[in-house]
């Protein structure tokens, strides 16, 4: 449907699609007819309007965009109205209107009792409102933990297994939530594992950037709560192994150093997720993982102890996430699929580490 259907690239979309609407109602001043007659100069009122189902922030994108083009072909703009003037039901688009007004400036300022006029927005420079910046401009990275080749070793064995295992979350996860658990846990171990894998020498020297490079992929990659948890989960444990660096006591070991990681890790996700243990979620198998080695005992132990929870959740109501949603008789006999990647992953860490 429509006047015309074109392929616009995603770069500068919004400047595209400003100079074809613009250049359909005045012309291009080269090729195109005007069906609006433009001078230089001559004084132009301008109409956003939503057709109801764009955000207001790209609204006002193409208003930036509007004005700027405009003035570079030497129109001054003296009205700019935005709003959702004219719907067509939840449709993300929008329609532009320009009005020369000539000597008729006055009257578009009329009182009007028409609820959804909206006046004129103030009219200011663009110009130099920018600011120029990449990603890492704003990115403060958390450093200065202790060096372990292994622990790269591991998380790219765990990420081996989690994508491995993709069919089986979401298989749990058809039928315990929305079925994404899978495929949002494999997008984040695949991207963790190029991460890792990219930059493997650098991060065997510093536990804290590894877990804070952990995070980075995980907010890249993992969507839904679950991506959220998990890298305020990398992220307090990348800034526990920081500040912990010199704890270099014989006592304080580097299992207890990663002990400790994991345990702040832990309280993190607990305390901005709000879920903790019974509440059949992936904290079913973390928590007694991550307890056992607190109270001294050895990687295998914790693996156990985490396999034993994640079994635990086949029985158990949910108390949280989409699970809650699903009656406990749909559930029952299928673990927590989250519960499952985290028991898994116990278990190749025990595979490894044999002698924690």
């Amino acid at each position: 449907p429509g006047r015309q259907q074109l392929e616009i690239p995603n770069e500068n979309f919004s400047k595209i699609v400003v100079k074809l609407l613009v250049d359909s109602i005045i012309g291009d001043g080269v090729d195109s007819e005007a069906r609006l007659t433009v001078e230089s100069g001559d004084n132009i009122a301008v109409l956003i309007n939503n057709l109801g189902g764009l955000p207001v922030i790209e609204l006002y994108i193409v208003c930036k965009e509007l004005y700027e083009y405009l003035n570079e072909r030497n129109i001054p703009v003296h009205r700019i109205y935005i709003g959702s003037y004219m719907t067509s039901l939840e449709m993300s688009g929008v329609s532009i209107t320009l009005f020369n007004t000539k000597n008729l400036l006055e009257y578009l300022d009329y009182e009007t009792s028409v609820s959804v006029w909206e006046s004129s927005k103030n009219i200011l420079s663009f110009n130099n409102q920018s600011i120029e910046y990449t990603e890492n401009d704003f990115k403060k990275v958390i450093t200065g933990g202790r060096p372990n080749k292994l622990a790269v070793s591991v998380c790219l064995s765990i990420c081996s297994k989690i994508i491995e295992i993709e069919p089986k979350l979401t298989e749990y996860d058809n039928i315990c939530g929305d079925g994404d658990c899978g495929l949002t846990m494999k997008n984040g171990a695949t991207h963790i594992a190029k991460n890792l894998s990219e930059n493997k020498e650098n991060l065997e020297l510093d536990s804290a950037i590894l877990c804070d490079h952990i995070a980075d992929s995980v907010s890249s990659s993992m969507g839904g709560t679950s991506g959220a948890l998990f890298e305020l989960y990398f992220r307090a444990m990348a800034t526990e192994l920081a500040l912990t660096k010199y704890h270099d006591t014989e006592s304080y070991s580097d299992k207890q150093y990663w002990v400790n990681g994991l345990t702040k890790g832990l309280e993190a996700m607990k305390l901005y997720g709000g879920a903790t243990i019974g509440m059949r979620t992936l904290l079913d198998a973390l928590i007694p993982g991550i307890d056992v080695l607190n109270q001294g005992g050895t990687i295998l132990e914790a693996a156990e102890a985490a396999n034993n929870g994640m079994n635990s959740t086949k029985t158990m109501e949910s108390l949280a996430g989409r699970s809650n949603y699903v009656s406990s008789t749909t559930m029952s006999g299928t673990p927590d699929p989250g519960a499952v990647a985290i028991a898994e992953a116990f278990t190749v860490a025990a595979k490894i580490l044999t002698n924690y």
